[in-house]
């Protein structure tokens, strides 16, 4: 099968469940679940990086697998998910994706390229669960909620059938400042060098 040709913009710290995501509904397919049974992989397969199904997607947007590597969650059935090559145990992964910064997701509607619901994605930074604060506009990430439990990681068909509407996620998101530990953390998922002197506090 040859590539496809529209495609939304990808980001280097997107989920792979949302670009696959905002693909579907690009196409305007009900949910990622039912795009991705239309062309042959799983999308819940996609999501806990099983191999057969990376590959299949990666063929499908015209990229090799080894591009998505950073952009993949890979469970360990076992007790742990792997986020950017970063072993965390499950209780502390938000693994169904459900996390946002309303303030992210408004900028990313009104600044970025693209068919409007399709703009906004899901960063890799809002999965680990003791991140809390969206370092761009600090405030509080917030958790969605839909109608069917078993959407999953599909961000885009959750903000279109959340429960809670967009107003109520904003109110929710307080003005909240990262931690000496959450940057930390931030700066080590990022792959840089982490800043200021959070460690020391236990020598």
């Amino acid at each position: 099968m040859n590539a496809m040709s529209l495609l939304p913009a990808f980001h280097d710290d997107e989920t792979i469940a949302s670009f696959c995501s905002r693909t579907a509904a690009l196409h305007e397919f009900p949910d990622a679940r039912t795009f991705a049974s239309f062309l042959g992989f799983d999308f819940v397969g996609l999501c806990r990086g099983q191999a057969a199904d990376v590959k299949k997607f990666a063929k499908l947007v015209g990229r090799q697998t080894e591009e998505l590597q950073a952009s993949l969650t890979v469970f360990d059935f076992r007790w742990s998910i792997a986020v950017r090559g970063h072993a965390l145990s499950r209780e502390f992964v938000a693994w169904n994706q459900n996390r946002v910064c309303p303030g992210c997701v408004t900028a990313d509607e009104e600044t970025l390229p693209g068919r409007a619901g399709t703009r906004a994605y899901s960063r890799l930074l809002w999965l680990p669960r003791f991140v809390r604060a969206c370092a761009v506009h600090g405030r509080k990430l917030v958790e969605t909620s839909v109608w069917n439990w078993q959407m999953g990681a599909d961000f885009s068909a959750r903000l279109r059938t959340g429960r809670r509407s967009f107003e109520e996620l904003q109110r929710a998101s307080h003005e909240l400042a990262a931690t000496d530990h959450e940057r930390y953390l931030v700066d080590r998922f990022q792959g840089r060098r982490p800043s200021g002197h959070w460690l020391d506090r236990f020598l």
